[in-house]
């Protein structure tokens, strides 16, 4: 297992030497929690959405559970996401989808004019199938990825895949996480087919002053290295004074970029709901992402 993780990392970083990449429906968050925390959270478990951060972390969740997720940007563009984890001893099967849509595209000929001749939306589709298994204190699992984007009269798929682990007590009150997401193709669209935008995360868990809190305070030190992009250092924190309440906080740096996030978790019996707020860095309007999970 190590050794092919080693030539599937060696693989990845080749990979991410290349060109800018697209497909924008994979680099944004899946889940509530991510986004509150920043991007941070390979070496977290939990609900159904941790398979669009480390589908390892699904094989270490104590249930079954469903999860929804809108977000829309201060660009316009809306971002829906579910998925649904299915936990049978320690095995876990996962499915999963994410649809965005970016409106109000100008369409333009080849010669310049002061008009665009149409205005279009474009969309992108991810459909996915996961697997996890646990071996006491390790966890993998993996995704499978149907992709598919369409703008104006041009459209194109394309397949993916992501890979996980997740090691708990690495440490003493500390989890560890990896993962590779989006290792995959695109069909060209029209004549090009853009690079997808491949994902590299390590993470780690830790429980601060687990003596006198347990697991109330966990602080989630994260890297985060994507093809086309400079190399993102993210901080979450996790606090949960009381059972039915779970606050969140993050910052995330790349390159000269500071972005911050906080959140919100509302538990009650076996549903979950979720607001996150999350900023870009760079002057532009922020985000709110609501969501809902339940447990079974």
């Amino acid at each position: 297992m190590i050794r092919l993780f080693r030539i599937i990392s060696l693989t990845a970083v080749i990979l991410l030497a290349q060109s800018n990449s697209g497909f924008d429906g994979l680099k944004i968050n899946g889940d509530v929690r991510t986004t509150a925390l920043s991007g941070s959270g390979s070496a977290l478990d939990g609900d159904a959405g941790i398979v669009f951060v480390n589908p390892a972390g699904m094989a270490a969740s104590t249930a079954s559970s469903v999860m929804f997720q809108y977000r829309k940007t201060g660009f316009g563009s809306e971002f829906s996401t579910m998925s649904a984890v299915i936990k049978d001893g320690v095995n876990a099967f996962s499915a999963h989808a994410a649809y965005l849509v970016i409106p109000g595209i100008e369409i333009r000929g080849v010669v310049p004019a002061d008009e665009a001749d149409g205005i279009v939306d474009a969309f992108n589709l991810v459909v996915g199938f996961g697997y996890a298994r646990s071996w006491k204190r390790l966890q993998a699992g993996i995704n499978l990825k149907y992709l598919f984007e369409k703008y104006y009269l041009n459209n194109a798929s394309g397949f993916a895949v992501d890979f996980g682990v997740r090691i708990t007590a690495i440490a003493p009150g500390t989890d560890w996480g990896f993962s590779i997401r989006n290792l995959g193709r695109m069909a060209p669209l029209e004549k090009k087919s853009t690079p997808l935008p491949l994902t590299l995360r390590s993470g780690f868990a830790y429980k601060l002053f687990e003596d006198m809190l347990g697991d109330q305070l966990i602080l989630l030190p994260e890297l985060i290295l994507r093809r086309g992009e400079s190399l993102s250092y993210a901080m979450g924190l996790l606090y949960t004074p009381f059972s039915h309440l779970r606050l969140m906080a993050g910052m995330r740096t790349r390159g000269e970029s500071v972005a911050g996030s906080g959140g919100v978790s509302l538990l009650y019996k076996d549903l979950v709901v979720r607001y996150a707020y999350d900023t870009t860095g760079y002057g532009v309007q922020g985000t709110h992402s609501f969501g809902v999970a339940y447990y079974f």
